[in-house]
């Protein structure tokens, strides 16, 4: 009798099928046991991001890039309208919409925010700081002093930071109205705060050049409260 080895079954075609359904099985069973661990991280990290959140980022990007989008007030005023926010981070998303609103040149609707957010918590020196710059382009120079110096009068986590933004932005006021020795003492405490004030330093150096002063600079420092 002829003797059949197990090997003269393996043909060509049984080996393709024999590898596809073995390929078929290991993909099925990553599909059952990873999948649902991949779409669970992935809706995890999707909700974790609350409106609050988005609407701190693109406040962010509004103040270092300058960019923004009327998409940007939609995640803000979703967080407003829709999420369960504690009274601090309310005032601070307030605050967030006015940054973005006023880079989009809606300086009214800006300052409405944030009256809306000092209302909420008055004490916030990057808020008054923003309230100031919506007045200081509207050209109402003494109206952005008096806002810059209650910003200098509360001292908070953020003092030097928001310090360094206030007498910035009060010196270029102070420019703007002709007080050049005003100007010349808030750069000069710019400077001595902090050593990244370098719109300060820019400013304080022309106005101590000497060339004849040129006139103010037309750049504004902006705060917005993020990290929520």
């Amino acid at each position: 009798m002829k003797r059949t080895d197990v090997f003269d079954f393996l043909t060509p075609s049984v080996v393709v099928l024999t590898t596809f359904i073995y390929t078929t099985m290991v993909l099925s069973l990553m599909l059952i046991f990873i999948s649902p661990l991949a779409i669970a991280s992935s809706e995890s990290y999707f909700y974790d991001k609350s409106n609050a959140s988005v609407c701190s980022s693109a406040a962010r990007l509004a103040v270092s890039h300058g960019i923004v989008h009327n998409d940007d007030l939609v995640a803000c005023n979703r967080a407003i309208r829709g999420e369960r926010l504690s009274k601090n981070n309310l005032a601070k998303t307030y605050n967030n919409r006015g940054v973005i609103k006023k880079i989009m040149n809606r300086r009214s609707a800006a300052l409405r925010d944030y009256f809306h957010s000092r209302n909420i918590q008055r004490d916030s020196s990057s808020l008054y700081v923003n309230i100031g710059n919506v007045f200081y382009g509207g050209s109402n120079y003494d109206q952005a002093i008096r806002y810059y110096n209650k910003a200098l009068l509360i001292d908070d986590s953020q003092s030097v930071f928001v310090g360094r933004a206030a007498l910035t932005n009060r010196g270029m006021a102070h420019e703007q109205l002709g007080d050049f020795d005003s100007a010349i003492v808030d750069y000069q405490r710019a400077v001595k705060m902090s050593s990244e004030a370098s719109l300060a330093q820019k400013n304080l150096d022309r106005l101590q050049g000497s060339s004849a002063i040129m006139g103010p600079g037309s750049s504004e420092l902006l705060i917005s409260i993020v990290g929520l």
